[in-house]
C-alpha cells in the first residue's frame, strides 16, 4: 500500500514514532506514537497491496482467534488515513450517476450531476451493463495531503507530477478544480473541486473545469490505447476527414471557415480530433472536446490527410514525407508527453500516420485562393 512521502520511523525515548519532515510538515500533519502491535501493523501496511491483504499478514500473526484483532487493525488504518500518512482514494458512492462512451471508452462518472458539462450528453452510455474503462471520481474536498512526486511540467497555470502510483495535475489558474489525481494502473480518476462559491467573472463555469480535467484523464488513457489527439479543425470531404492543424491564431478557423463558404464542406470538429489505427486506415472517431468552437459530432469518419497550416503571402501546398512530416504531426499531438514513454509513444505513432495518410504544409493567404489551392491538391490524389 502507498503511504504519504513525508514521514520517517523513529524511535523518541525508546518508543517507535511516525515523525513528519518537509511538505508532511507544511502541512501541519502531526507526528504519531506507535506501540508495539501499531509498529507491526504500519510495517505490515508498507508491504502489502492491500488492506485486506495486509490484515490477513496480521491475522497469522497475531492469530486469527485474538480478540478485537480485526476492529483494532482497521480502526489503526483509518487513523492513518485521516492524518494523510496512509494515502486513501474518496471513493464514496459506488453507484455511477452517468456514464459515456467516448472512442470505445467506457466512462463512469461518480459525483455531483451538475457538474456534467453538456456537451457529454450526447456520448451517453446506454450499456448500463459495460463495464467502465475509466471512473471519474469528482470530490467536492481538497486532497488530504499536498501532491508530492517528481515534477513533469511546471507552467504559471498547472503543475504535473508523477510518484509511485499517480499522475497528478495541480491547477493553479483554476477557480473551481484544485487538482486531477489519475491512478496509473487503474485508470480511476479523481478530480478535486472547491466546495466554495465560485466567483462571477471567474473565466470558466466549474461544470467546464471538470470537463476539461476529464479530458485530460480520457487522453492520458487513449494514448495508452493507441488513439492521439491533435489540435486541429475537420473538414468532411469526399467522405473523408482532413484535418487542418497549427499553432493557436494561425487561421485553422478561417481556413475552415472558406471551405464552408464556398464548398459546402461541413466541419466536424472545431479544435481537436482523436485519431486511431486501423489496420490499413486511420480512422477518427468522434470526441465532445472542440475548444471553444461548440462543434463537435459523436461519429467516427476515416482520414484522408493532414495539412500543416502556415500564414503566407503566397498560395502553396506540398506533399510532406518522412521524418519532415512525423515530426511535424508530432508537434501538433496534444496527447501527453509528460515523460520520455509518452513522447516516444507519440513519435511512433506519427510515423505510423505517416504511412497510411496524405500530410501535407499549406502555406496560406487565407483568402478564397488558398482553399482553392488545397482542394486541387486534395482532389489530384484520387
Amino acid at each position: 500500500m502507498k503511504t504519504i512521502d513525508g514521514y520517517v520511523c523513529k524511535k523518541i525515548n525508546g518508543e517507535p514514532c511516525l515523525v513528519p519532515y518537509g511538505q508532511a510538515i507544511a502541512s501541519m500533519t502531526p507526528g504519531v506514537r506507535l506501540n508495539d502491535t501499531s509498529l507491526y501493523f504500519y510495517n505490515t501496511i508498507l508491504e502489502a497491496k492491500s488492506e485486506d491483504d495486509a490484515f490477513r499478514v496480521v491475522q497469522a500473526h497475531f492469530g486469527a482467534d485474538t480478540p478485537g484483532l480485526k476492529s483494532d487493525f482497521y480502526r489503526f488504518v483509518e487513523y492513518l488515513k485521516s492524518y494523510g500518512i496512509l494515502h486513501s482514494r474518496p471513493i464514496g458512492n459506488e453507484v455511477a450517476c452517468a456514464r459515456f462512451l467516448i472512442a470505445g471508452i467506457h466512462i463512469a462518472y461518480f459525483g455531483d450531476e451538475a457538474l456534467i458539462s453538456k456537451e457529454l450528453k450526447a456520448f451517453a452510455d446506454e450499456d448500463e451493463n459495460a463495464g467502465a474503462d475509466l471512473r471519474v471520481y469528482c470530490v467536492k474536498a481538497k486532497p488530504k495531503t499536498y501532491t508530492t512526486g517528481n515534477v513533469l511540467i511546471r507552467t504559471d497555470e498547472l503543475m504535473v507530477t508523477e510518484d509511485e502510483t499517480d499522475i497528478s495535475v495541480v491547477y493553479f489558474s483554476g477557480a473551481a478544480v484544485r487538482e486531477l489525481h489519475i491512478d496509473k494502473e487503474t485508470f480511476a480518476a479523481y478530480i478535486y473541486v472547491s466546495d466554495d462559491e465560485v466567483k462571477k467573472e471567474a473565466e470558466y463555469t466549474p461544470a467546464e473545469e471538470v470537463f476539461f480535467a476529464m479530458r485530460t484523464a480520457f487522453l492520458y488513457l487513449a494514448s495508452k490505447r493507441g488513439m492521439f489527439a491533435m489540435h486541429s479543425v475537420s473538414l468532411l470531404y469526399r467522405d473523408k476527414l482532413w484535418l487542418i492543424s497549427a499553432s493557436s491564431g494561425t487561421g485553422k478557423t478561417t481556413h475552415a471557415k472558406l471551405w464552408e463558404e464556398n464548398y459546402g464542406v461541413r466541419i466536424i470538429n472545431g479544435d481537436l480530433n482523436l485519431i486511431r489505427i486501423d489496420g490499413d486506415e486511420a480512422k477518427v472517431p468522434g470526441i465532445p472536446w472542440c475548444g471553444t468552437s461548440n462543434i463537435y459530432e459523436n461519429n467516427e469518419y476515416p482520414l484522408g490527410g493532414i495539412v500543416l497550416l502556415r500564414r503566407a503571402d503566397k498560395d502553396s501546398v506540398k506533399r510532406m514525407t518522412g521524418d519532415g512530416a512525423a515530426l511535424g504531426l508530432s508537434n501538433r499531438l496534444i496527447s501527453p508527453a509528460w515523460t520520455k514513454e509518452l513522447l516516444e509513444r507519440n513519435l511512433s505513432f506519427a510515423y505510423e500516420l505517416c504511412e497510411r495518410v496524405a500530410v501535407m504544409k499549406l502555406k496560406a493567404t487565407m483568402e478564397r485562393t488558398s482553399a482553392t489551392t488545397l482542394k486541387t491538391a486534395i482532389d489530384e490524389l484520387y
